[in-house]
């Protein structure tokens, strides 16, 4: 690995001494996840530097809470935020900013919009880069459980629907599934939890509707 690392040397020294290596320090802070708290009440954003205290509480006008009530849902319910401040991360450093909602978030999908240039900053003086359709990660636990991904398995024999918490295999009903393919309605043969992700429902095809392309 010697050449490796003598190329690297010498590419960084080439940055340093033509003026051109960046600095990280003078990036500005922008928000790299978002997620709900367990109830809904709230969204924790971190973002990629510690933040400052200053405009934190007058911002509550620059965010959006949105939420959907489907992947598909093209209508959003605009939820208000009604207080922000600053939490420190695992390592002491202010990287989050938890933000208190008007009420709290009913439906699965959320996403997150941040709508100023001028008014959050982090600790080193910079203004937080304005943001739009963040996606939130759901982490409330009262709420039902929603479809999170669909798939077929390698072969086109089963569709796979991998939902946001475990199901009760007691509570599987083939029935309740419809599956089209090339605009048909396939069969389903049989519906079962994968055993060894109780979040997987299996619905395996009939022979006539396996999938071919």
């Amino acid at each position: 690995y010697g050449a490796y690392y003598t190329h690297t040397t010498q590419l960084l020294f080439m940055l340093c001494i033509t003026g051109n290596m960046p600095n990280f320090w003078d990036m500005l802070p922008v928000a790299k996840s978002a997620q709900t708290n367990s109830d809904g009440s709230a969204v924790l954003v971190t973002m990629s530097k510690p933040m400052a205290l200053t405009g934190l509480s007058t911002s509550t006008t620059c965010w959006d809470v949105k939420t959907y009530a489907a992947a598909d849902d093209v209508t959003a319910t605009s939820i208000s935020v009604s207080g922000v401040t600053r939490k420190t991360d695992a390592n002491g450093k202010y990287t989050l900013l938890q933000l208190d909602l008007t009420q709290e978030i009913s439906e699965p999908y959320i996403k997150l919009d941040y709508n100023c240039t001028d008014k959050i900053k982090s600790e080193d003086n910079a203004y937080a880069v304005k943001f739009a359709n963040l996606d939130v990660t759901n982490l409330i636990t009262s709420m039902e459980p929603y479809p999170v991904a669909r798939y077929t398995d390698v072969y086109g024999m089963a569709v796979n629907v991998q939902w946001s918490k475990e199901i009760n295999a007691s509570t599987l009903n083939k029935a309740d599934f419809t599956v089209t393919v090339d605009g048909k309605a396939a069969t389903i043969a049989s519906i079962a939890l994968n055993p060894e992700d109780a979040t997987v429902v299996e619905l395996k095809l009939a022979e006539t509707s396996y999938l071919t392309s």
